[in-house]
This record gives C-alpha cells, structure tokens and sequence, in this order.
C-alpha cells in the first residue's frame, strides 16, 4: 500500500499521483466520507483485537452489536464503510458474503422504521412563526434574517443544508450570487443537494403570492438591510452567516413562543408542510416532486395530515 494521508491507495496504482487521494474523497458527500473514515477506525481497532479473518470478525462485531441493542442503521452504517474502503483498497470485500447481507435483512425487518413524529409547518403556522419573531430576535435585522430563512424554507421545500451554511463562515449553502429576485419571483440556485452529488445545480422558482410570508416580499424586505456583499445569502449584521445551528435554536424558540411547541417542530417541518399542504390542496404527485425536488417515491413519507 501506498504511505499515504488516507492510506486507501490500492497497491495497483502505488507511484501514482498522490494528490488523486483528493479526487477519491470527493467522490462521497464530505459527511459520508467522514462517517466511513471514523467506522473504518473502529473497525481496524477490533480486528486488531480479536484477529481471525475479515468474515470472521465481521460477523462477530454485528453479534455484538445487535446484543448491545444497535440500531439497524448503524449497523448498516458499518457494513457499508467497510465495504466501500476494503473495496478502494484492492481488497476482498468481507461484506459480500450472503450470510451478512441476511444479518443486514433480518436486522431491518426485527427493527421496523420508527414513526417520524416531526410535524407540518404548513402556511398558516409559518405565519404563527414569522408573527413571534419580534419577541425572539434582538433587533430589526433578525427578524427580517429570520423572515426571510424560514419564507424561502417553506415556500421552496428546501432542504437546511441548501440554504444556510453549516457555520458561520458560510462557505457552503445558498449564496447571495445563487439568487434573482424581481416583481413577481425569487429564484434561488441549489449548487449541490442530497440528490445531487454531482453539482449539477437546480434552479428553485417561488412566486409572489402577497400576505406576511411572501417569499419575494421577505427577499426584499431582507436585502434593504442586508446589503449587497457577496457571500452567505442569509447573514447577520456583522457579516457572519446564519449557521445550521443557530437557525434551528431560533426555529425551536420561535416554535415555543407561537404556542407550536419545540419538540416535534425541526428544520425539515418546513419541507413537510410544504409537501403535505400540497396534496391537500389536490397537487398530483409529479408537481409535489418537483416542488420538493425528490427523484423517488420518498416524498410519500413526508405528506402528513395538516394541524387545522
């Protein structure tokens, strides 16, 4: 094997351009590269420890898992990691073997999938919401900051991590060169998404409609105070951007003061809402996948009855 940062270089291209161990990272969500890099650490650890082949050890680390009461995604989590860099290092995949693709089944049918108890944010509670914001925000700009972030997170269904930064440097979520706004819409640009690995990028398009969470009525409201500095779309007044965290802190506060409570309220109740107050309102299935950008039959899941 190649010395390398990541060590997954497969001995069949060792002299070859170490700076392609970059591309390779690439080539999985950065928070999906960092998951198998940390299960592949475990990993290592326990054959060191208890020896035996891969197979052999494999099969004992699942036993261990399932009587210590692992949920079956982590143990699918494990399976896939494994896989992925034995694989990217010109090794025999220990996971292919049939027995361990049934424990995986087997596991998936003792543990059924959990109720997703996360509510609907539908039109008439994001006004609840944007209606609370006085009292939660410490001045003017904060509430429009967060006017605008939860408007555009409804009205487009977007995902968090499309539209705020995963902190406040705000390298990363929507840009303010990723938006267009005039009269009547805001059109706002998706680099990259869950479904999108490859940055094909999607326009999303949310038309005026009038009323206290219009979404070109909060752009622009929004952009008087922001200003026209590049950078995070969605910032505060001292140039920091708005982060994952501090939206969903705001989002639960805000949920608690507009009688919603916090506990069943997150980030995604946006894109919930968004789905079910289309069906409800007899949109078929092909413009609630485009609303939401699904590729698949997912967006089932996500229609819930409305709180009226």
């Amino acid at each position: 094997m190649v010395v390398s940062p990541l060590g997954v270089v497969p001995k069949k291209v060792e002299g070859a351009d170490p700076s392609l161990e970059k591309l390779v990272e690439k080539s999985l969500a950065p928070n999906t590269w960092k998951t198998y890099m940390k299960e592949w650490k475990k990993w290592e650890v326990f054959r060191r420890n208890e020896g035996g082949s891969p197979v052999q050890c494999l099969w004992k680390l699942l036993g261990n898992m399932w009587r210590d009461g692992a949920a079956k995604g982590r143990a699918a989590t494990l399976v896939a990691a494994v896989s992925f860099i034995t694989k990217l290092r010109g090794e025999e995949d220990p996971t292919k073997v049939f027995a361990i693709r049934r424990v995986l089944k087997g596991w998936s049918r003792a543990q059924p999938r959990g109720v997703d108890k996360r509510e609907p944010l539908d039109s008439g509670r994001v006004k609840r919401l944007v209606a609370a914001l006085g009292a939660i925000c410490r001045d003017r700009h904060e509430v429009l900051l967060f006017k605008a972030a939860f408007t555009l997170a409804f009205a487009g269904a977007f995902r968090l991590g499309e539209l705020v930064s995963t902190s406040k440097k705000g390298k990363d979520g929507l840009q303010l060169e990723d938006t267009k706004w005039d009269d009547a819409t805001v059109k706002c640009l998706i680099r990259k998404s869950k479904t999108d690995q490859n940055g094909k990028g999607a326009w999303v398009t949310m038309l005026r409609k009038g009323g206290p969470i219009c979404p070109v009525g909060a752009v622009k409201d929004y952009l008087v105070s922001r200003g026209a500095e590049v950078g995070a779309f969605l910032k505060h007044r001292d140039g920091s951007a708005l982060s994952r965290f501090q939206f969903c802190q705001i989002l639960k506060r805000t949920a608690s003061a507009a009688g919603l409570g916090k506990d069943r309220i997150g980030s995604h109740s946006f894109r919930i809402g968004a789905a079910s107050e289309a069906a409800a309102a007899g949109s078929d299935e092909g413009t609630i996948k485009r609303l939401g950008r699904w590729k698949s039959n997912a967006f089932r899941t996500y229609i819930r009855p409305l709180p009226y």
